[in-house]
């Protein structure tokens, strides 16, 4: 267990599912099928929690996607507008979205697209550490202020000994419907986890 990258520094993790795209309830959103650009902006509802599950304390975030360089290459940078911290970087690939969490400039895998169930990779993270991360769904369904979404991608990133967060994502976007992050208890084995805290779409602008 260790600190996440997003959200112990007010990151947003974003991905992309272009064959299992997340659609929501009743009337599908196109914002969510579109790629992004500069001026893309997600707001989401940041959430603390303590270990009995109850929410300490509630903040809305937004993050405002740049266009920027970095080794010659050119990424998205989504930058949280309160402090005009750049949090992440990404960029589309062939294999899917790749990330770098700055300030850390090591690229790694960040959503596998045409994923499949039990599909894994790793991630790099803003300690410079690396996670696991692992498909279990591809049709998960999650329920957040911006609306129901269905046939969600879901993905869980564990360390050497727990699991670290869960995310669901959807769009070519790309788009993070909803983030978990867990926590060590403050007795008990590494295993002992909690949610500590939760991150859920309000609204996404293309």
């Amino acid at each position: 267990m260790k600190t996440n990258f997003l959200l112990r520094s007010i990151i947003i993790l974003a991905a992309t599912a272009v064959i299992f795209s997340c659609k929501k309830s009743k009337s599908d959103n196109p914002n969510t099928t579109e790629e992004i650009k500069a001026g893309t902006k997600w707001v989401f509802k940041v959430s603390e929690l303590n270990e009995a599950g109850t929410v300490i304390s509630s903040n809305n975030y937004t993050l405002v996607a740049s266009a920027q360089t970095f080794a010659g290459s050119s990424w998205f940078v989504l930058t949280e507008q309160t402090t005009s911290t750049p949090v992440i970087a990404i960029q589309k690939r062939s294999d899917g979205w790749w990330q770098l969490p700055l300030p850390y400039t090591t690229a790694s895998l960040w959503y596998k697209t045409n994923a499949a169930v039990n599909d894994t990779y790793n991630i790099t993270i803003s300690d410079g550490t690396t996670d696991v991360a692992k498909v279990t769904s591809i049709t998960a369904s999650v329920t957040v202020p911006a609306g129901t979404y269905n046939n969600c991608t879901k993905v869980e990133s564990h360390d050497t000994n727990s699991l670290e967060n869960e995310y669901w994502f959807t769009g070519s976007g790309p788009i993070v419907v909803k983030i978990t992050e867990y926590d060590e208890k403050a007795a008990g084995p590494a295993s002992n986890i909690y949610m500590a805290q939760l991150w859920e779409l309000v609204s996404f602008t293309k």
